[in-house]
């Protein structure tokens, strides 16, 4: 081999080995970026674990502040309704309290009414006599006549004639009340019974005795005792 061939050999040679560690150095760099992108994309998988764990946290401490947002808005609508219904209680104890005072009061009234009905009528009916037989012709000073005449009594010892009459005549009906001042002068006039008034004699007996009228009241006719 001549030199020039020897040095064309080495010149290959040398020129190779650049090549070989051009390709060498272009290999590391690409398996460099390769590991340094396989680095990176490990870490984003391992950030994204923990970003999403963070993120799962963050949303149960959210739900748990709207739960207790929640129990606390509950608790209180809670406080509100058993406010209201205390309130509620409150008020229809208030109303029943003032229903039984008000039926209490009402009672009351109607007992009273009770009280002044049965007074007036024991009023009505005391020294008071039940008249029959009356002639269907006589008069109100007729038969107020009979008790002074028969009865040796004072016109004004008859205090209230009443005298029930019919509508279409105004005749007398042949019965009525006479009530007199007193308890001898109503006791007088028990005793007149029997006696004749004009063609008919009349009986005479107490208002609330039984079968003395005292339920009849058609329209009647009064005369007052003379003042």
């Amino acid at each position: 081999m001549t030199d020039s061939d020897e040095k064309r050999e080495k010149k290959r040679q040398k020129k190779e080995k650049k090549v070989r560690k051009k390709q060498k150095q272009q290999q590391e760099q690409q398996e460099g970026a390769t590991d340094k992108k396989n680095m990176q994309d490990l870490e984003e998988k391992q950030i994204e674990p923990i970003e999403q764990n963070e993120q799962e946290v963050t949303k149960v401490d959210h739900t748990r502040d709207d739960d207790n947002d929640d129990d606390d808005q509950g608790n209180h609508e809670d406080n509100d309704n058993d406010n209201s219904n205390t309130g509620g209680k409150r008020k229809r104890k208030r109303k029943r309290k003032r229903k039984t005072e008000t039926e209490g009061e009402e009672q009351d009234d109607d007992n009273d009414v009770n009280v002044v009905n049965t007074l007036d009528t024991a009023s009505a009916v005391q020294d008071t006599v039940f008249v029959e037989g009356i002639p269907f012709d006589a008069t109100p000073d007729r038969v107020k006549e009979f008790f002074v005449t028969q009865g040796n009594m004072q016109p004004e010892d008859i205090l209230d004639m009443r005298l029930p009459t019919w509508q279409d005549t105004g005749r007398l009906r042949g019965y009525g009340h006479v009530r007199f001042v007193s308890t001898p002068m109503y006791e007088k006039a028990l005793t007149l019974s029997g006696k004749y008034l004009d063609r008919r004699y009349l009986t005479i007996a107490p208002s609330n005795a039984p079968g003395g009228g005292s339920s009849k009241m058609p329209t009647t006719l009064s005369l007052p005792a003379p003042s």
